[in-house]
Parts: structure tokens; sequence; C-alpha cells
């Protein structure tokens, strides 16, 4: 039973894999889910959760909106009420490696921030990432940066 399973998984995973390239004019949407948020001043009540679109402008730029939340519970507040945090801004991607299976890319983000209980306003923040496309529209993401959330995990599909 187990080589089937083992099969079925090495199948799926290497699908199609010589013809991921992000090209002009694909558009993509992705959901990722974070880890140590930096928009918040204490202990994560939900975790920053963020969805994007983008669009390929040429072969190596790609731009788009996105949307993300997460909460929180004031380290100094003894009511532990969750105070929540949600960000709409605009997305732009170099990808520096695009071959067969894999991308890696380095970006941007021009963030609003609306706080519950935080100062409200402008970010500006910047990642590093990878894909790694399992078959020709579905790809796991992994982003390292200073945003939303420091480490960031998530699928992307091409639309």
């Amino acid at each position: 039973m187990k080589p089937k399973l083992l099969t079925i998984i090495f199948c799926l995973l290497t699908a199609g894999s010589f013809s991921q390239k992000l090209t002009k004019g694909s558009s993509t949407a992705s959901l990722g889910l974070g880890l140590v948020s930096f928009v918040t001043s204490g202990q994560t009540a939900f975790p920053p959760i963020e969805g994007q679109y983008q669009y390929s402008i040429s072969e190596n730029v790609s731009a788009g909106p996105f949307i993300g939340y997460t909460s929180y519970k004031d380290a100094y507040e003894a009511s532990g009420k969750s105070n929540s945090v949600f960000l709409l801004g605009g997305v732009v991607n170099y990808n520096l490696y695009d071959e067969e299976d894999m991308v890696a890319y380095a970006g941007g983000k021009l963030e609003y921030k609306s706080a519950s209980e935080l100062t409200s306003g402008l970010l500006v923040g910047v990642h590093i990432g990878g894909l790694y496309f399992f078959n020709d529209n579905l790809a796991g993401n992994v982003e390292l940066g200073y945003g939303m959330a420091l480490f960031k995990l998530g699928l992307l599909m091409k639309l």
C-alpha cells in the first residue's frame, strides 16, 4: 500500500514540471500564513493571513493588490481582549530566477494598516521569496521579509 501512495504523490508533484515559467500576461492568486508579525505589539491571537492577486507585466515583473489580517492580545492589557489589524495595499515582485519548476524573487509592498488599538497608517515592506511548482498551475510559496510577517508559507495558483 505504501509504495502505491508514494508513487501517486511523486506523480502529482512532478507532473508537468517543465512548463511552469511565469510569462507576461499571466495571473496568479495566492494565500499565505505568516509567523512572527511585525504589525502587532502583543501575543498573536490569530496568525497573519494574506491573499494576493498578481499580474505579470513582463517576464520578470509582476504587480497587484493584496489584503491581510491578524489579531493579537495586548501584553499589558488584563482584559485579554483581541485587537485586529487589517492591511490593504499593492505588491511588486521582480523574478531573480525563473527556471522549470522554481522561481526566486524579491519585492516590495506599500501597505495601509488599519488597526483597532495601534496607530493606523502607511507602511513599506520588503521581501525575498521562492516558488516551487508542483504542477502547471499550483506552487508552494516561502517568503522572508519585513511587512505583515517575518516568515510566510503559502500556496499560489496560476489563473
